[in-house]
């Protein structure tokens, strides 16, 4: 099941949505971009971060962990191949959303 079009697809997507969620719930944290270099008090910002944009990045590491292992259990079941592409695009995503945290956290 995991391996077919449609059980893919809606893994990507569930991806893209917990990736959305992450992006809005970091951005309470974001640095102005004019505030960059400056002297600001921020010392609730990894509070609110960890309240609110870690847990969806947690929940995510282990829904996909989990994924990989139930699409290693079908691969070897049925012997297909590794959705290779699926794979890639959701590591693509999640590479993109924490570089963009990372980059706007500290003001760019």
């Amino acid at each position: 099941m995991v391996l077919t079009a449609r059980g893919l697809t809606i893994w990507t997507l569930l991806n893209v949505i917990a990736a959305a969620a992450f992006v809005w719930l970091a951005s309470w944290t974001w640095l102005e971009p004019n505030l960059r270099g400056e002297e600001v008090a921020r010392g609730g910002d990894a509070l609110v971060w960890m309240t609110g944009a870690a847990p969806v990045l947690g929940l995510s590491l282990v829904g996909n962990t989990l994924w990989l292992g139930f699409v290693r259990r079908e691969q070897r079941r049925s012997g297909g191949n590794w959705p290779l592409g699926t794979i890639i695009i959701v590591a693509a995503i999640w590479i993109s959303v924490l570089f963009v945290d990372h980059f706007r956290g500290v003001g760019f």
